[in-house]
Parts: structure tokens; C-alpha cells; sequence
């Protein structure tokens, strides 16, 4: 088995923007299910308060990663314009697209941080 891919991003919801970033995120799911990417989980969850939104995906490796980025990039620009990216966590290492991804975001300020090295782990599927 290879070392699953795990890619959390945060992002802070502009004023009034949070009806469309539901509707987004059901778009980026339906999307995203039928690429075929590999993607084993992937998720939105919202803030208490409503301004926040984190998208969690565990990928099968990290090159579900990368064939996940071409197929979103659409869309991730549409979020972008509802939203602003306020932190990155990535545990695996990154592809080539992936870390392009990352560091024109770190270049824009937004912090990043990758913990590349899996030590151990399991993953268990409930029906």
C-alpha cells in the first residue's frame, strides 16, 4: 500500500459569500466524484460561525493529487473569488503540480506547511 495524500486547506469567506460557497461545494463534489481522481475522502466543513470554509482531502497517493489539481483548477478559481486562502497543510510529499500549487501560495503569503515524511497509520472502511 502506498502512503495516502492528505491536503487541508482554509479559507476565509467573504461578507455574504456563504450561500455560494455551498453551492461551490456541492459543484466541486460532483465534479471531483466523476474525474475518477482517486480521491478516497473529501470534504467541505464550515465555521461555527459561518466565515470560515475547510476542504480535507485523503487521497490514495499523492498522485491522485496530482490528477485531482487539473480537474479542479476551474473551480478552484471560482472559490478564489469568494474566498482567500488563510493556511495549507499537506502530510505527504508533493508532486510537481502540487508543489507548484503550494509555493505560489506561499509566495503569496498564505502559510503553508508540509509534514512529508508518513511514519505509520491505518485506514479502516465501515459500510
Amino acid at each position: 500500500m502506498s502512503d495516502p495524500f492528505i491536503f487541508v486547506t482554509t479559507h476565509e469567506i467573504a461578507p455574504g459569500q456563504l450561500e455560494a460557497v455551498r453551492e461551490l461545494s456541492h459543484r466541486f463534489v460532483r465534479v471531483i466524484d466523476a474525474a475518477g481522481t482517486r480521491l478516497v475522502e473529501y470534504h467541505f466543513v464550515v465555521s461555527e460561525d459561518g466565515r470560515q470554509v475547510a476542504n480535507v482531502h485523503v487521497h490514495a497517493d499523492r498522485d491522485s493529487m496530482e490528477a485531482y489539481l487539473p480537474v479542479a483548477e476551474p473551480l478552484i478559481g471560482e472559490a478564489l473569488e469568494i474566498t482567500s486562502t488563510t493556511r495549507i497543510d499537506v502530510f505527504g510529499t508533493p508532486g510537481p503540480i502540487a508543489s507548484m500549487v503550494l509555493e505560489r501560495n506561499a509566495e503569496q503569503g498564505v502559510p503553508v506547511n508540509v509534514f512529508p515524511t508518513y511514519l505509520d497509520g491505518f485506514r479502516r472502511v465501515y459500510a
